[in-house]
């Protein structure tokens, strides 16, 4: 019998997927906060959640070895890991959708 994949694999294909379909980095650790996806899904359920000038935050950090210890502000003035400015509107709607069927599918598996 194969083996299943954990429901934290799996959350993360589904973003991963989201990022695919999207065209936005696809690499979680360099777009995990504030970043492209996240700012798609903002502008998506309202444009006016979107920090002001998001358009310029991109901050890449290929690495963050210290960032649970002394907090997101050390690492970055921004408070963004990731490149926000990679969002379209077009993006702001492939995202959710994205999010949207994966989540239709695990409904899905559970029969529902």
């Amino acid at each position: 019998m194969p083996h299943a994949p954990s429901l934290a694999r799996q959350l993360l294909s589904d973003w991963g997927r989201a990022r695919e379909q999207a065209d936005l980095c696809r690499k979680s650790h360099a777009d995990m906060h504030a970043g492209a996806i996240e700012t798609s899904i903002l502008l998506h359920a309202d444009p006016d959640l979107a920090r002001p000038g998001y358009e310029a935050a991109n901050h890449y950090a290929s690495e963050h070895p210290f960032l649970l210890t002394p907090g997101m502000r050390e690492c970055t003035k921004s408070e963004t890991i990731g490149f926000p400015s990679h969002t379209t509107s077009e993006k702001a709607h492939t995202v959710p959708a994205g999010l949207t069927a994966s989540f239709a599918n695990h409904l899905n598996a559970l029969g529902a």
